[in-house]
């Protein structure tokens, strides 16, 4: 699993907000937890949202360019063939959309695109759990399961952006949770 100690602060509040709506959604599953945790304090950082960058050094920002990039990785007549990187940005794709589906849901909805995005998700995951399995590599049941269970932990996401990232005159009974998640 990919770690970023840039953020350790930031990696707390997400563990400790994914493990609470986690449990308020009676989902038992921590190395998911940890992960999509992971995820978020990554994602905080834009560069991280936006790092793949294509042949001339240029980051890529939309879904039909990360295709293209991941097409182009195990393009035999491709100079920039390379299994892992199409492992790289298919990890990349499947944790942008679950983060933009969850997280700017109604963004992804207004522009149509959610169910290519969702099954874009599904796929790249599983071709990251199928990569990462016949390399012997740990976490490749974590990536199965987000693959499997896509839909679901991208609503877990949207649950957690609905309840706890609301503006604070909204947020009401749960003003105390964010509060007390931000000081721990």
């Amino acid at each position: 699993m990919e770690r970023d100690d840039r953020t350790p602060g930031l990696k707390r509040f997400f563990q400790k907000l994914t493990l609470l709506c986690f449990q308020q959604l009676l989902i038992d599953n921590m190395p998911v937890a940890d992960y999509v945790s992971s995820l978020l304090a990554r994602f905080a950082c834009t560069d991280q949202l936006y790092k793949i960058k294509n042949a001339l050094g240029e980051k890529v920002e939309y879904m039909v360019d990360f295709m293209s990039e991941a097409n182009s990785a195990i393009d035999l007549q491709n100079d920039r063939f390379s299994p892992f990187r199409e492992r790289e940005i298919r990890q990349h794709i499947g944790d942008y959309t679950l983060f933009m589906t969850g997280i700017f849901r109604d963004c992804v909805v207004k522009g149509s695109s959610l169910k290519y995005y969702m099954d874009q998700g599904k796929y790249s995951y599983s071709t990251v759990s199928e990569f990462d399995r016949l390399a012997e590599k740990q976490g490749a049941e974590v990536f199965q399961d987000l693959s499997s269970r896509f839909e679901y932990y991208s609503w877990v996401l949207d649950y957690m952006k609905k309840v706890y990232f609301k503006d604070a005159s909204v947020i009401g009974p749960y003003r105390a949770s964010i509060q007390s998640l931000a000081e721990w």
